[in-house]
């Protein structure tokens, strides 16, 4: 069975709130009613209450917006090994899984779930120690020490850049049973590649009736109705 991820968003004196309590019930198409109203309030807990979408999804047998709700989670909820989870099982029930996928090194999570600030400073504090290592250190041992730091400094700096000023093009869901990519953003055109609900694509360019995305090597025009945006 799937584990299930109930955050609790809001209490009120203590109770879990009216969402929670449906989906308990298996009042599931109430419970993401409820989620929904709870994610559009100020200061709401926007990943936990993301999962929780997804968890309703899930349930009510729409595995590929379960899929984009998970997505759009683990984009707040970074690293979250539950979280991941249910996203796998969802992109299983769709077929769209890739067993076989490298897996993001676990230190990307611990940084990309610390504040700025903190990553500041612990790039400034693994600079200081290896420069200083390297500079004053008298063995060969101590000087590798120094320079192992400055190399993780680096690292740390350039990942948490790379996410912050580069992400890329955002994901998309496809949400539709299957949507076709062209080679312009005219219907009559043949199909160059169609993707079925659950896959993953990244957006390129956004138009008012049509998205260019990218596929793999693939690039085309479809419909952005059948294409959730992972945002």
């Amino acid at each position: 069975m799937t584990a299930v991820l109930l955050a609790l968003v809001l209490f009120l004196g203590g109770d879990p709130t009216a969402a929670e309590r449906a989906y308990r019930a298996g009042r599931y198409q109430e419970a993401y009613e409820l989620y929904r109203e709870a994610l559009a309030q100020p200061g709401a807990a926007a990943g936990e209450i993301l999962c929780n979408l997804g968890n309703c999804a899930y349930r009510l047998g729409r595995h590929a917006e379960a899929v984009l709700h998970y997505r759009r989670a683990l984009l707040r909820l970074p690293g979250d090994r539950e979280l991941s989870f249910h996203l796998h099982l969802a992109e299983r029930q769709l077929g769209t899984a890739a067993a076989d996928a490298p897996a993001a090194p676990r230190w990307t999570h611990a940084v990309d779930r610390l504040p700025a600030a903190a990553v500041l400073a612990l790039v400034a504090g693994l600079q200081s120690l290896g420069l200083l290592a390297l500079v004053f250190a008298r063995g060969a041992a101590a000087r590798i020490l120094g320079a192992v730091f400055v190399g993780l400094g680096l690292a740390l700096a350039g990942h948490r850049a790379r996410r912050e000023w580069f992400p890329g093009p955002p994901e998309g869901v496809v949400l539709a049973p299957e949507i076709a990519l062209r080679a312009a953003p005219d219907p009559g055109l043949p199909p160059v590649l169609r993707l079925r609900a659950g896959e993953v694509v990244r957006i390129e360019e956004r138009g008012p009736s049509w998205l260019r995305v990218r596929h793999d090597l693939v690039r085309g025009f479809t419909e952005p109705a059948g294409v959730g945006v992972v945002d």
